[in-house]
């Protein structure tokens, strides 16, 4: 019998993955780019399906019962149907000031944690997660944070405009990049070491998260953080033109990962599934 700790990561074609959907009748999951089947005729579509089908056979992924029917194995499925159908669902956008981009995604339902990579366009990278504090350390090490401590600057307000303003400036003209910071109501200390930061080499993580509440919208969270070398810095919209940046440490981050990783309160076990 599967358990959730066996140690399995697999890597999986588009069409394979868009096969176990089709199984398990969900639709695209986030991570999908936009969906090339939806320009098939439904004989393209079908023949897709059946070379996913002899491809996941081929791998010993599947197999056929004794009256034909498609049998894949429990642990594909179970990490198939935990992203389909999560109760959290953090997504990550790593944009790093060199390198390229990198994006992944954490699933949880029912105690089952699994994390969905795009190692290349046509592949999906899925593994489990141990447990909670298996996910919050592959968290942080997502971000690369190389300074927990929180620095004692003050939070500040900016123009989404302005921060895109000041992010070009500055390594052309540093002095007028803390100007435009301090200007929008950033301390001169705050307005220098963030500044320092965009100078230099940086990561900025995009995250988004969604928490499923029962019979009602999920809760959906969108942040950002910037990190450098010398501190961490938060950022969230706080209306479609503004955004707060605040410093912030290990304490209040791993808060922050704790609430986009936990189901609702009010959250009622969902049907198995199919």
């Amino acid at each position: 019998m599967f358990t959730t700790t066996e140690e399995l990561n697999i890597t999986l074609s588009r069409e394979e993955l868009e096969f176990l959907l089709y199984l398990l009748k969900s639709g695209p999951i986030l991570g999908f780019d936009p969906d090339p089947l939806e320009r098939y005729s439904k004989e393209q579509t079908a023949l897709t399906f059946a070379q996913a089908e002899r491809s996941l056979r081929a791998r010993g992924l599947a197999d056929l019962d004794e009256n034909g029917n498609v049998v894949v194995r429990e642990a594909i499925l179970l990490m198939a149907g935990t992203c389909a159908f999560p109760e959290f669902l953090l997504a990550a956008h790593s944009f790093p000031s060199t390198g390229d981009p990198k994006r992944i995604f954490w699933n949880g339902r029912a105690g089952v944690i699994v994390a969905h990579e795009r190692p290349e366009a046509p592949l999906h990278h899925l593994y489990f997660l141990k447990d909670r504090d298996a996910l919050l350390k592959e968290i942080l090490s997502f971000c690369k944070i190389e300074f927990l401590d929180k620095v004692a600057f003050e939070e500040f307000q900016i123009t989404n405009n302005d921060l895109k303003t000041v992010r070009e400036q500055v390594k052309d003209s540093f002095k007028k990049a803390v100007k435009l910071l301090e200007k929008a109501g950033s301390s001169p200390d705050a307005a220098q070491e963030v500044c320092s930061i965009l100078s230099g080499k940086y990561i900025v993580i995009a995250f988004h998260s969604l928490v499923a509440q029962a019979e009602i919208e999920a809760i959906q969270e969108s942040a950002s953080l910037l990190v450098g070398r010398t501190s961490t810095w938060l950022l969230q919209n706080v209306n479609p033109e503004t955004v707060i940046v605040k410093p912030i440490g290990e304490t209040e981050l791993i808060d922050l990962f704790l609430r986009w990783t936990s189901p609702a309160d009010n959250w009622i076990s969902i049907p198995d599934l199919p």
